[in-house]
């Protein structure tokens, strides 16, 4: 979210996923930076509006090195320490792997 073009705040992405046109949508995967970019908020901040708002059912932090950013989740994350060095479809395996994804 912080990188589209225009980046979209915490409050852009709940208009637009809880907007009355997007109602066939039932799930959303949302990519979000751990920390702030340019110049809008880092993950914690999108995780904290959206959980007031929408059932948060599952997290992956990818991290590029062996210490993993803690977020405050009403659900366990997944994390994938050094992902930078995995090939993309073995962190991808992983992610299908916790959530039950086939």
């Amino acid at each position: 979210m912080q990188e589209l073009n225009p980046p979209k705040s915490p409050n852009d992405v709940l208009t637009e996923i809880t907007s009355p046109g997007d109602a066939e949508n039932e799930y959303y995967l949302i990519p979000l930076r751990i920390h702030a970019m340019y110049g809008y908020q880092g993950a914690q901040d999108y995780i904290d509006l959206l959980g007031h708002h929408c059932i948060i059912m599952g997290a992956v932090v990818l991290s590029q090195d062996a210490t993993i950013p803690i977020l405050t989740l009403p659900v366990p994350q997944v994390n994938i320490p050094n992902s930078h060095v995995a090939p993309a479809n073995a962190n991808a395996d992983i992610v299908r792997t916790a959530w039950g994804w086939m």
